[in-house]
């Protein structure tokens, strides 16, 4: 979408369109006749005939995703009778409507054709038709904009066919690096056990089992299931074992492989393989000096880990990087899905989302797409999802971003932009003591001998403590008597304890192992939560239709001892004579100063 200068809506007046597709068939409508300019030469002819919308926008919580139904209540007049064309059974209810508005500047048309505002677009629904007295073509009716989901399982997205060993076709041809494999054991038919049988073959996004201490060095544990699905024999020499990590192409070089007996081994090579149907799949080798491959006591098997410390798993298909960056990985959900979105917009802000980092891997068929997005990203990152006219569209919570310091414009209230509501809490939550855990994994164990009686016998010890490998504290002020490596000092943490006393929580991030990428989420939180958010209504002329829902803009109001604060507009309404934005902003002098009298 075009941005407009603030200039270019000064003495000027707005004009609504709206273009149906009735089965093939364009029909225009605009607030009032206007011929609009073609780019390529020639115009478009909008007949007028249409009310004004109803037209309101709105920012959700950050961090959730609003798929659900918007409407628009619209009044328009059609070239033909409404009620007949009811009756035959071909009438207006589930055709396409675009809304859109252009604007007029000393009676010239701002825009060409190609350069119109579109903000809605839906299926009619509902239309009452045949009112007394009235033209046959009026009809009033709504505007609705839902997006249905066709959600899809996300392990099969990423690892097609190869989801199950039970079914997956493995072959002795099909592996490299030493050779034909003897015995496929998913395959085996006899009193041999079927190690794998049973599971689900993991996807892999980025690189789980990695990371980096404040102190630079690097931490690693098990970040994902690998699962043994052949052995080669060679007389004379040690018994190899296949190992599969993914079931999908990796970039991965090298990772490190661990077994519950407490073996570990490191720099094992990845390779990428065709199975039998094609699928491509990932996988290492490790001889039988390395790891453990027989039974444990007591009929337990013997589990592999990995631990992806030499590059990761997916690759995005935007970069040919690991599929990590929360901004690709949005992007390839999606298109995955199939549905409707805004993909300029996308690209706008998927910079700001690319510094957040996830990893991990997917093992259950039954996780949705959506649904892991919805549950284990959106509520992480400082977007929330919403629909528009190009479909699902991100707004940013600019609080988290550096835009937050270049406002969309400076206004003081004035009778052009006056407020008409009083001040208003949305925030009932507060939080200034934050605990983040992530970096989730496998318990680790260690072997060691230990001497009784003369004799040397294997113990375990755990290493690493609970699933959570990282911990970090945001707080008001340093703790004592524990040792806290992670600790972050908050000035929104201290000025809210300042207020409202100590209010504690913890989150705990299953698909991040990336520091940075937790502490960034940790900060935001704080910066979201710490104090409440207030709201308030401005009625804005229309010479201020340039500002969009997400904008930053700095706001000068004595009345409510704002000076030159910056303030998120979360709303915005088109009521026939105005503009109505809905405005949030916090108390708190880091960021904004209060007026005093």
């Amino acid at each position: 979408m075009r941005v407009y200068p603030v200039t270019d809506f000064l003495e000027t007046e707005i004009c609504f369109l709206a273009e149906v597709d009735l089965k093939g068939t364009i029909y225009r409508f605009s607030s009032f006749p206007v011929e609009i300019a073609l780019s390529s030469g020639g115009v478009v002819f909008f007949p007028g005939l249409l009310g004004d919308p109803s037209f309101t926008q709105e920012l959700q919580e950050i961090g959730q995703i609003k798929l659900s139904t918007n409407s628009i209540s619209m009044s328009l007049v059609f070239p033909f009778n409404v009620a007949e064309r009811q009756m035959l059974g071909n009438g207006i209810e589930n055709a396409v409507m675009t809304l859109s508005y252009i604007t007029i500047k000393r009676g010239v048309v701002q825009q060409t054709h190609e350069e119109i505002v579109d903000f809605f677009r839906g299926v009619i629904r509902d239309p009452v038709y045949g009112h007394p007295n009235v033209e046959q073509g009026y009809v009033e009716f709504s505007v609705e904009n839902e997006i249905y989901v066709n959600d899809t399982s996300l392990l099969r997205a990423i690892n097609g066919d190869l989801i199950s060993f039970d079914h997956f076709p493995f072959t002795t041809g099909h592996f490299q690096g030493a050779g034909d494999i003897l015995d496929i054991e998913s395959d085996w038919i006899g009193s041999l056990v079927k190690f794998s049988l049973g599971k689900n073959i993991p996807a892999v996004i980025g690189s789980p089992g990695r990371t980096i201490l404040i102190n630079g060095q690097a931490l690693d544990y098990p970040g994902s299931p690998g699962y043994r699905v052949g052995s080669l024999v060679n007389i004379g020499n040690p018994t190899l074992f296949f190992l599969l990590i993914a079931g999908h192409y990796c970039l991965a070089n090298t990772v490190t492989l661990q077994d519950n007996d407490g073996n570990l081994v490191s720099s094992k090579a990845v390779f990428n393989s065709t199975g039998a149907s094609g699928q491509i799949f990932a996988y290492a080798i490790f001889d039988q000096n390395e790891l453990s491959f027989s039974n444990l006591p007591e009929g337990q098997k013997f589990e592999y880990y990995v631990r992806w410390t030499d590059g990761g798993g997916a690759i995005s298909p935007y970069t040919g990087e690991e599929l990590s960056k929360a901004g690709d990985f949005l992007l390839w959900c999606l298109e995955s899905l199939k549905i409707d979105f805004d993909r300029q917009a996308f690209e706008a802000v998927r910079p700001i989302l690319n510094e957040y980092i996830f990893a991990g891997y997917i093992n259950d068929p039954g996780i949705k797409i959506y649904e892991f997005a919805q549950k284990y990203i959106i509520p992480f990152l400082p977007v929330t999802l919403s629909t528009g006219a190009s479909g699902v569209y991100p707004i940013i919570d600019h609080r988290n971003t550096e835009r937050f310091s270049s406002p969309r414009a400076s206004i003081t209230t004035s009778p052009v932009f006056e407020r008409i509501s009083p001040v208003t809490p949305r925030q009932s939550e507060i939080i200034n003591d934050l605990v983040v855990k992530y970096a989730s994994g496998f318990e680790s164990t260690t072997k060691f001998n230990v001497n009784v009686l003369g004799g040397n016998f294997g113990a375990y010890e755990s290493v690493g403590g609970s699933e959570f490998k990282g911990t970090i504290y945001i707080k008001a002020k340093r703790q004592t008597g524990i040792e806290t490596p992670y600790e972050i000092i908050s000035p929104y943490c201290i000025l809210s304890q300042q207020i409202y006393g100590v209010q504690s929580s913890t989150i705990e991030i299953d698909y991040v192992h990336d520091r940075d990428t937790a502490i960034k989420i940790g900060l935001d939180i704080i910066r979201r939560k710490s104090l409440p958010e207030k709201v308030c209504t401005y009625r804005a002329a229309f010479s201020f239709g340039f500002l969009s829902v997400g904008d930053v803009i700095e706001l000068t109001d004595p009345d409510i001892g704002l000076s030159q604060a910056k303030v998120q507009i979360v709303g915005k309404t088109y009521d026939g004579a105005s503009w109505l934005y809905d405005i949030m902003y916090q108390e708190n002098p880091i960021d904004n100063q209060r007026v005093t009298q």
